[in-house]
């Protein structure tokens, strides 16, 4: 600790292997930026444990769900519990701590449409000596990554509040509408009951439509 807080790093992460340990957790607390913590192979309760830690001591928190498999199998992922840390922790950020292969770019963007904001890759070059790992990627899989994380944000739109219509939507929709058709000939001036009409597509410009 000491290093990282001579070197004043902006972040600090705990790994899953240490989520638990809790003389580095209390020396951790005297820390006064943020912590983001993986919860790999953590029981519910201590991940209640360490996150209540945190808050009462008002820490900044964030939580990443991790499995620590190297690499993770694709059936493995449990991406389901970025929506249970989003449920259970409302108040801290929950992120995307990545192990499956680096050629897998469709989990980063289900991790997005989950809600997951922080997200962590182990990353390397391969040298002529040093292969890389089966779950760290190279400067080009990162870049296809990034490009399919893009891709999640721009599929996904707008957070929190409606989205606009676009004038061919409002359109596409106006054209599909039931209009109204009478079934005789109304005279001017009369009353029309509801038995004396029906709905039906298509609809014309102008015309009156069922909503």
């Amino acid at each position: 600790m000491s290093k990282i807080e001579e070197h004043e790093f902006d972040i600090l992460k705990i790994p899953s292997c240490y989520f638990t340990d809790w003389p580095l957790l209390d020396r951790i607390a005297q820390w006064d930026k943020l912590v983001i913590a993986s919860a790999g192979g953590t029981a519910l309760e201590d991940i209640d444990r360490v996150v209540s830690f945190f808050e009462h001591r008002r820490k900044p928190l964030a939580l990443m769900h991790c499995v620590g498999e190297y690499p993770t199998p694709k059936n493995k992922l449990e991406l389901n519990q970025i929506d249970l840390f989003r449920k259970r922790y409302p108040s801290i950020e929950i992120g995307y701590s990545t192990h499956e292969s680096p050629d897998n770019f469709e989990a980063i963007k289900l991790a997005i449409a989950k809600g997951a904001r922080l997200f962590e890759k182990h990353v390397g070059v391969p040298t002529d000596t040093i292969a890389l790992n089966a779950y760290s990627a190279t400067p080009e899989q990162v870049r296809r990554w990034l490009e399919a994380a893009t891709e999640a944000y721009e599929m996904c739109g707008t957070e929190g509040v409606r989205s606009s219509f676009g004038q061919g939507e409002v359109a596409t929709l106006r054209e599909l509408q039931r209009g109204a058709f009478a079934q005789a000939k109304i005279s001017k001036g009369q009353k029309i009951s509801v038995s004396e009409v029906f709905l039906a597509i298509p609809n014309g410009p102008r015309q009156i439509v069922a909503n």
